[in-house]
C-alpha cells in the first residue's frame, strides 16, 4: 500500500453507489481518493485537487464523457 500513498485519484460518476464501492476500495489501497457526482462538480474538484488520475463514467445524464473525448474546451483540465 506505501507505494500507492500520494496518488490522487478523482472519481467522477452520478451513482453513488459506485462512487461509495470505488473510493473505498482505492482508499484502502492507499490512494488518496476524492469523488464528485456530476461533470460539472468533477471538472471544479480537478482544478483544485489536481489528480493524477481521472476515472470517470461515460454514461452520466447531465454531462458525458464523450466531450472530453472530442477535446471539449470544457474539459481541458481533465485531458
Amino acid at each position: 500500500m506505501q507505494q500507492n500513498k500520494g496518488i490522487k485519484i478523482l472519481l467522477i460518476d452520478d451513482e453513488p453507489n459506485i462512487l461509495q464501492f470505488l473510493e473505498l476500495g482505492l482508499s484502502n489501497e492507499g490512494f488518496q481518493v476524492q469523488t464528485a457526482p456530476d461533470g460539472v462538480a468533477g471538472l471544479a474538484a480537478a482544478e483544485q485537487f489536481r489528480p493524477h488520475v481521472v476515472i470517470l463514467d461515460v454514461m452520466m445524464r447531465r454531462w458525458t464523457a464523450s466531450k472530453c473525448a472530442a477535446g471539449s474546451k470544457e474539459c481541458s483540465p481533465l485531458l
